[in-house]
């Protein structure tokens, strides 16, 4: 967390910190052209591209270097970049995406004066540059491999990030990515985005949550409406685990496309479960996705005023109008019946509740005429009742 004496002090170094430094190795690759061990690989490669100009480190005989560093040395954001960008290719080959970024990524560790990173896909020579304005951003593994995450994406769908919630689902991705990666490293702060490059004075960074509900609570503002398709995937993640969660979602990628919507990135991700699973976290990906209202049907299912830990109703319109089930999510709740009232308080169907390991429940309401009703769920607590309304036989 960004706060006294973890801070930024313009690059300096002090004890706390150097307790956080965790030592791992990397690789150098002899360029026989000239002469020198450099920061290279199969995938990266450091170079000084923009201004400022910092030169990446080079060595005649690297044995001759002390490599262990901290960030109060230039060179430190370059091994950083090299690092995590080495081991996010081998997570994803280890994933089975061997043709996601194939190529040596060149990146220029020290590329601007700004407090902002980008992925540059400039025709033959894509490439990262990363700001030293506020926190240098290549100190943070996670706005390495967020902005890495953008190459992923142009690598699986070149050309198509085009449209507001197609550029906010890039982003939104890129998030996932980032808290995926540094999740598996440490909980710590695990909801927050950027934990060291921003919440702070210099930005705010970015926290994911789970009471923003879709089309209703769309900022049209990329990063902020980005948020929302991370925070369904981590949450999907919880559930059914990182590398299941990982592979669905990197292999929906292959199916983006312009100006696509973010209930469209919802169903490109059951499509992907199908593909890889059968199906196998539907159910679970159903129930995240429609929360947020982010399947059709589902659209702002859980508005913002609605209490997190209570059941709630999904797909009221299709059920009103489409001849489509009602469902039930009980939201950890024990529910032990469903009973349904007409206007006047007559009870009109009641049913013992036997869903209690289901994440939610399909409720077909045949025997309701046209007309409005009372839903009423009874817990072992209290109970919750609901409007609904029917208009076909």
């Amino acid at each position: 967390e960004y706060a006294s004496p973890y801070i930024d002090d313009l690059d300096q170094n002090n004890t706390a910190l150097s307790q956080e430094l965790q030592l791992d190795s990397i690789r150098l690759r002899w360029n026989s052209d000239e002469g020198l061990w450099k920061l290279e690989s199969d995938f990266a490669i450091a170079l000084d591209i923009d201004s400022p100009r910092v030169a990446p480190p080079a060595f005649l005989a690297p044995n001759s270097v002390n490599l262990e560093m901290n960030r109060s040395n230039k060179h430190f954001e370059f091994y950083n970049t090299f690092y995590h960008i080495n081991t996010s290719q081998r997570r994803l080959r280890a994933l089975g995406f061997e043709n996601l970024v194939d190529y040596p990524l060149a990146f220029d560790a020290h590329g601007s004066t700004a407090d902002q990173s980008s992925f540059v896909p400039s025709g033959a020579f894509p490439y990262l540059k990363f700001g030293d304005g506020g926190v240098d951003d290549a100190e943070d593994a996670d706005v390495i491999t967020h902005e890495y995450g953008h190459a992923i994406s142009f690598s699986a769908a070149p050309n198509t990030n085009l449209g507001s919630e197609r550029a906010a689902l890039d982003e939104g991705f890129c998030d996932y990515f980032a808290i995926s990666y540094s999740r598996a490293r440490s909980d710590y702060n695990g909801n927050n985005v950027f934990d060291w490059d921003g919440h702070n004075e210099f930005w705010d960074g970015r926290t994911l949550t789970s009471i923003r509900t879709y089309p209703t609570d769309l900022e049209r503002n990329i990063y902020d409406d980005g948020i929302l398709w991370a925070s369904a995937v981590a949450e999907i993640s919880d559930y059914i685990g990182r590398d299941a969660a990982d592979q669905i979602m990197l292999n929906s990628l292959y199916s983006w496309y312009p100006y696509m919507l973010l209930s469209d990135a919802a169903r490109l991700f059951m499509q992907s479960d199908t593909l890889l699973n059968d199906a196998q976290n539907a159910e679970i990906a159903s129930v995240v996705f429609c929360n947020r209202g982010l399947l059709s049907g589902c659209e702002d299912t859980l508005r913002s005023s609605l209490p997190l830990n209570d059941p709630y109703l999904g797909n009221t319109f299709d059920f009103a109008f489409n001849k489509q089930p009602l469902f039930i999510f009980p939201n950890s709740k024990n529910i032990e019946r469903i009973e349904v009232f007409d206007i006047t308080g007559k009870l009109l169907y009641e049913e013992q509740w036997t869903e209690s390991e289901q994440l939610f429940y399909a409720f077909e309401g045949s025997d309701l005429k046209q007309g409005a009703f009372v839903l009423r769920l009874v817990t072992d607590e209290e109970s919750y009742s609901f409007k609904i309304i029917r208009l076909w036989n």
